[in-house]
């Protein structure tokens, strides 16, 4: 089957948020969303199964170092998701008014530097990482 190999990083795209429609969560309602994820975990990847996938990405959840994202309890983890799926991913950040990026790529990893991607928000990028 043909998979989408996407790996979670971070960058310092932008030290604000971009609007006032975030809201602020309770830790039982973090661990409701984080429940809400339908990959399942083997090694450092996480797979996906079906025509609509739900990912659900937290920036450095506690007990985890800074800059990383979290899916399943797993550090910036390979995501399997099959081709033409429907992806709805959640984004979660615990660190208030710190942008991050979150990257989709075909290519699997390892990456001499973060892929140069137009970004979608003008004003927002990311720096290269060794």
């Amino acid at each position: 089957a043909a998979a989408l190999a996407a790996t979670v990083g971070m960058g310092t795209a932008m030290a604000g948020t971009l609007d006032s429609t975030w809201k602020e969560a309770t830790l039982p309602q973090v661990k409701a969303m984080l429940a809400k994820d339908t990959g399942k975990v083997s090694g450092d990847t996480v797979t996906y199964s079906g025509k609509t996938v739900h990912v659900v990405a937290a920036a450095v959840l506690p007990g985890f170092p800074f800059p990383s994202f979290e899916v399943h309890d797993k550090k910036n983890p390979t995501l399997e998701i099959p081709a033409g799926a429907t992806v709805d991913v959640t984004f979660i950040n615990t660190n208030k008014g710190f942008g991050h990026s979150f990257d989709i790529t075909k290519k699997g990893p390892p990456y001499a530097v973060m892929p140069v991607i137009d970004p979608i928000i003008a004003g927002t990028g990311f720096s290269p990482v060794p």
